[in-house]
């Protein structure tokens, strides 16, 4: 191959069945983690969220999941363009009709690691399509 070296790089996509989202954000580098911390709790208050996993994918680029919040896809849109995350996330949820998280290890960036799970008032039950999605995405992390 001329000397390229091809890199299999993990991602998820937010759909788990017919128009069933479970809501992922991807902030990359645009808040500090208190910040984001902050906005993440004025998000659950706001739209009844449940609780909050964030993943560092990187030095100070994190994504947010919300394993047991599973929406259509406009209210899943409606939620992230509310928010300060990547704006390319943004556009790109204007292409396709699920999101995408990176969940490996890309090039010379760190394995992606669970920072924290963030409780909510509004914690909620998973189903077994939940509580799958979930756990394949925490076994690749850190």
């Amino acid at each position: 191959m001329g000397g390229l070296e091809r890199e299999i790089i993990i991602g998820v996509n937010s759909d788990i069945d017919d128009d069933h989202h479970v809501l992922m954000i991807d902030y990359d580098d645009r808040l500090s983690y208190e910040t984001l911390k902050l906005e993440i709790v004025s998000l659950q208050e706001r739209f009844n969220l449940g609780k909050a996993w964030i993943i560092e994918t990187s030095y100070k680029h994190y994504s947010v999941f919300f394993f047991e919040d599973i929406f259509n896809y406009w209210r899943c849109l409606e939620i992230i363009h509310s928010t300060s995350s990547d704006p390319k996330f943004k556009r790109a949820r204007m292409i396709y009709p699920y999101m995408t998280i990176r969940i490996s290890k890309k090039r010379n960036k760190q394995i992606p690691k669970l920072l924290e799970i963030l409780p909510s008032k509004n914690a909620k039950c998973m189903n077994d399509k939940q509580n799958i999605f979930m756990n394949e995405v925490l076994k690749c992390l850190k």
